[in-house]
């Protein structure tokens, strides 16, 4: 934070306003690590009202992030209404600029389950899937598939929601490495086991919810 606090000052100085920009929204994501929400959307709107007086000044790809950043920031602040409209925003830009809207469909994806409405979060989520696994981030691809499994549960697609938790559960197998959405789908098929008497496949899944467990309990105790 003193680092970033000392780059923006310096900036300043000198009057480099793209720089300031990328450095300020990069002082907003530590501000939402932080959980100081409100203090990172006040420098996510200044950003935004920056770009929109200084377009050409502004690359695309810190654009981009700024863009995805501020429609997560506002999730969080449980203002849904707004992480819609600037994750539309993104995607929209990233199609007049022929460029993959995977991420900002995703985010709509993340937005509309939030807001109960679990088909266009099916739709959305769906589409970005291609170029998801085409990046290969099993994290991003793990978050997707579990927004798909929870969804489908709620509209009670039993079955499509049950082919999405155990994806989850192949890129456990395949990486073996825990990621934030796995002790959902782990639990949701232990669950579905448990209602089909499989004792094996409950004590398989009952492991991993343990394990996943253990590995959360060291990270919050160091």
């Amino acid at each position: 934070l003193r680092q970033l606090l000392l780059a923006k000052k310096n900036a300043e100085s000198v009057k480099y306003d793209s720089l300031i920009f990328t450095i300020q929204t990069r002082l907003a994501d530590m501000y939402v690590k932080m959980k100081k929400l409100h203090q990172a959307n006040e420098i996510y709107s200044k950003n935004f009202q920056y770009y929109q007086e200084n377009i050409s000044k502004i690359p695309l790809d810190d654009l981009f992030v700024l863009l995805f950043n501020k429609s997560y920031n506002h999730s969080i602040l449980k203002q849904h209404d707004s992480a819609l409209y600037y994750s539309r925003l993104g995607a929209d830009l990233c199609y007049q600029n022929k460029l993959q809207r995977n991420y900002f469909l995703l985010r709509q994806g993340s937005v509309a389950y939030d807001l109960h409405d679990y088909k266009a979060s099916i739709k959305n989520v769906s589409n970005a899937i291609p170029y998801l696994i085409q990046d290969g981030n099993m994290m991003v691809l793990t978050e997707a598939y579990s927004i798909l499994g929870k969804s489908h549960k709620k509209l009670h697609n039993t079955k499509e929601a049950l082919t999405y938790f155990k994806l989850i559960d192949s890129i456990y197998v395949q990486t073996h490495k825990h990621y934030k959405n796995q002790r959902s789908a782990f639990v949701a098929l232990h669950d579905h086991y448990e209602k089909e008497n499989n004792l094996k496949m409950q004590l398989k899944y009952m492991q991993k919810i343990m394990a996943y467990d253990s590995i959360y309990y060291v990270v919050i105790c160091n």
